[in-house]
């Protein structure tokens, strides 16, 4: 039972630190942010993507709009820091179900698995409706700082 707990340790400290350190260093822990550059034009950072200007609108006026803008924004950043916490546990917690090593032919082990699979798809939707939640208000909040 230690190793099974071992190994369940290191697998979810390993995918932790391979997740959150992409994370950190690709995106300095931010997937959407924004700024105001010289010209007042409003600027998106998107994941991956190159930073450019919305529009040559000049937006240094809209403080108000910006500040609940840049709130959604670090919420968003925070469910993509919970997914990727809860996506380091499912991968530990399949990892350990699936070893041979570990729990070879355990007779509760097609029931844990079930019950990952659908505690794994329960979780996955309640992520992709504050995705899709967060989305709209984010969209809603640049069109109300540009327009």
């Amino acid at each position: 039972m230690k190793s099974i707990v071992v190994r369940w340790g290191s697998v979810f400290v390993v995918g932790l630190l391979l997740f959150v350190g992409t994370y950190y260093i690709a995106m300095d822990m931010e997937y959407l942010s924004y700024g105001v550059n010289d010209k007042g034009q409003f600027v998106l950072h998107e994941g991956f993507n190159e930073q450019a200007p919305i529009l040559n609108t000049d937006v240094r006026d809209e403080q108000e709009g910006l500040a609940k803008l840049g709130e959604h924004m670090a919420t968003f950043n925070q469910w993509v820091m919970a997914t990727l916490v809860v996506t380091a546990f499912f991968l530990a917690t399949y990892y350990v179900l699936v070893s041979e090593k570990a729990l070879g032919n355990h007779r509760k082990k097609k029931r844990y698995l079930s019950l990952t699979i659908v505690a794994n798809v329960a979780v996955a939707g309640l992520l992709l409706v504050q995705w899709v939640r967060y989305a709209d208000l984010i969209n809603k909040g640049i069109n109300n700082v540009i327009f």
